[in-house]
């Protein structure tokens, strides 16, 4: 639940936060902990591989408020003894949007 609205300044209202680099160690619990300490969080999650069940290296945090998001993006964080990159998640749909549009396959006379 991505609660986004764009502004000037792009997604200034959203409450979740990406958390990327996570060592293969780090757990949901650990993520709530080291994060839990600039505000409420209201959902934490380490992402997990479907097949294998182990870490994916990433997940997401949401704080109860945007404001405490902002805050938490600008600062260096160690979680599990690794630096990780902290930024505003952004909706996988406004992701993809982004890309540049694929060009058509060339025409068998061009190849």
């Amino acid at each position: 639940d991505t609660r986004c609205a764009m502004g000037n300044r792009g997604y200034v209202e959203s409450r979740k936060v990406f958390v990327g680099g996570l060592p293969r160690e780090s757990t949901t619990e650990s993520l709530g902990a080291h994060f839990g300490q600039w505000g409420e969080l209201s959902d934490c999650v380490v992402m997990m591989d479907r097949v294998t069940q182990t870490p994916r290296g990433f997940g997401f945090v949401t704080y109860a408020e945007p404001s405490i998001a902002q805050r938490v993006v600008r600062l260096q964080h160690v979680v599990d003894g690794r630096q990780v990159e902290v930024k505003i998640a952004v909706p996988r749909a406004v992701e993809e949007a982004k890309l540049p549009p694929q060009l058509p396959p060339l025409a068998p006379a061009l190849r």
